[in-house]
């Protein structure tokens, strides 16, 4: 398993570990960064995380002309002004719980990006048990 492949699952672990600790609670919005643009998954990212996503949960994956650093540090002052905790960090995963809910973003630099989606800009994904 590479690198890239377990970075994934143990984001997707995460929230399947601490997601199974209650029932999901009042819905709460997904904030997305700025400027940024849904994009397709590709198959080969896809078929590696088919069995890591929860029933209940969604993965949406994103682009920016942002750096790596500046996505990462906006959603930690959202996330954090809105009420929600920062469980873990690993790697370029981050996983927050707001009550039962959970999000995990996982931040890919342009190297990985090209990589993962063909793209040479910033991508990231947003893992959402809410």
């Amino acid at each position: 398993m590479n690198k890239i492949t377990k970075l994934l699952a143990l984001s997707f672990l995460i929230i399947a570990l601490v997601a199974t600790t209650g029932c999901i609670d009042q819905e709460q919005k997904t904030p997305i960064y700025p400027d940024s643009q849904e994009i397709d998954i590709p198959n080969k990212v896809s078929e590696k995380l088919d069995d890591e996503i929860l029933p209940n949960s969604t993965l949406t994956a994103y682009k920016t002309q942002s750096e790596p650093e500046e996505v990462r540090q906006w959603y930690n002052d959202e996330l954090s002004q809105n009420d929600w905790n920062q469980q873990f960090e690993k790697f370029n995963a981050t996983v927050w719980r707001k009550g039962t809910s959970f999000l995990a973003i996982t931040v890919f630099d342009q190297q990985k990006s090209n990589q993962l989606f063909e793209m040479n800009q910033t991508t990231f994904l947003v893992v959402d048990a809410t």
